[in-house]
């Protein structure tokens, strides 16, 4: 008896809609750029640049809580000015495909190169497998941000609005950290090694340009205007 009751009931179902698709879009550009990365190596008969341990535990990292933090959004970013979908809209739109496959296609050929030239220039298979492991862990920690915006650029989101997503991100971190250095894990169960400092300033840079190559996708995919 209502009518603010249905209005609030139509923005607070789109704005569910479109959480679905943030965890979709990120646990998908996730996985691609991981199958791409180890595909490609076996393609060209180079060692596997990731363990099936180290898969593991970065999966645990980044796709677990981070992910489901995503759920609970409530950016708006003007839902209610957008046209109705129709009834046979897929949740994986094809701007979605596009932006999932510019992402990962980027992506994996520069972290591809950080693991062949740390393998090459270091001779130490272990050390260039640890720089594609954090990688991968990494970015995912930065570009988590921009995908909290289905349409809104980052730079217009507050990275604290969200409590949930920032403590998981921490306890991801801590998972990564605890793999490079801590010395029982790092022996007996993932063969990483420590990361100094130039190591994990590539990295660091690896991670921000994630931010960049998804907004500019996201700008001419999912945020184009129609």
């Amino acid at each position: 008896n209502n009518f603010h009751t249905i209005i609030e009931a139509v923005r607070r179902g789109r704005i569910i809609f479109n959480n679905i698709r943030k965890v979709i879009l990120y646990l998908l550009t996730d996985a691609s750029t991981s199958m791409t990365l180890v595909g490609g190596s076996v393609l060209l008969g180079l060692p596997l640049p990731l363990l099936p341990a180290q898969i593991l535990w970065i999966k645990l990292a980044e796709s677990s809580l981070p992910a489901m933090a995503l759920a609970f959004e409530e950016i708006d970013e003007g839902v209610m000015k957008e046209r109705p979908r129709k009834k046979d809209d897929p949740v994986l739109s094809v701007p979605m495909k596009y932006l999932i496959i510019f992402y990962a296609f980027i992506m994996d050929i520069v972290l591809f190169v950080l693991f062949y030239y740390f393998w090459k220039t270091s001779n130490n298979i272990d050390l260039a497998r640890t720089i594609a492991f954090v990688g991968l862990g990494i970015n995912a920690f930065f570009y988590v941000f921009a995908v909290r915006g289905y349409k809104t650029p980052v730079y217009k989101i507050n990275p604290f609005s969200n409590l949930f997503l920032v403590l998981a991100l921490f306890f991801g971190l801590t998972i990564v950290l605890v793999a490079v250095y801590v010395p029982f894990f790092n022996n007996n169960i993932l063969n990483t090694v420590p990361l100094g400092m130039v190591e994990w300033t590539v990295l660091v840079s690896y991670a921000i340009l994630s931010i960049v190559v998804y907004e500019i996708g996201k700008r001419f995919t999912i945020a184009k205007p129609r």
